[in-house]
């Protein structure tokens, strides 16, 4: 998916240069590695539409590798929100129902006062209308994670760079 962030050391001298240091001196770098994939999630968080807040909560950071962590949303449809739709497709109803619900809303339009006047009948209509406008016009493309790694990519350089000063200068940076 194109929505993933992966923060990996990946060149092959730096790796084995990292295998012959003392097993403190990986922790350090993978502490700040780790840093920076939490602050890339924060960054994420940040760029991601806040429509009902799901796919904001659903980003998360996760350990791929010694020195490699991925930073990805977990929300199904955070893929389709990142690169938009075509028209032709058929979103998923479900996610479309808990959305509306959320959003109190009734199909011409109107909000309901409380989750209470939400019919089950008038969020299952709006729910279908989107579900028809999405398949008859497509959803523009919201790259909140392209965004967020042109971010985040500087301060996890400065991170590491700083872990690395504090090995090489005995923690004089």
């Amino acid at each position: 998916m194109s929505s993933t962030l992966k923060i990996v050391v990946d060149a092959q001298r730096t790796l084995q240069e990292l295998r012959a240091l003392p097993h403190v001196a990986r922790r350090v770098v993978a502490s700040a590695l780790w840093a920076a994939a939490q602050e890339t999630v924060r960054i994420e968080k940040a760029e991601a539409p806040a429509a009902g807040g799901v796919l904001q909560r659903s980003i998360r950071a996760r350990r791929e590798t010694t020195l490699g962590y991925a930073v990805a949303p977990e929300a199904p449809y955070a893929q389709y929100v990142h690169t938009g739709t075509r028209a032709g497709y058929m979103p998923p109803l479900e996610p479309l129902i808990a959305w509306a619900r959320r959003q109190r809303l009734n199909a011409s339009g109107g909000r309901f006062r409380s989750t209470s006047h939400a019919g089950a009948g008038d969020v299952l209509a709006t729910a279908k209308a989107l579900q028809w406008h999405i398949k008859a016009h497509g959803t523009k493309a919201n790259p909140f994670a392209d965004r967020a790694a042109q971010k985040a990519i500087p301060r996890t350089h400065e991170l590491v760079r700083l872990a690395v000063g504090r090995l090489t200068l005995g923690g004089r940076t």
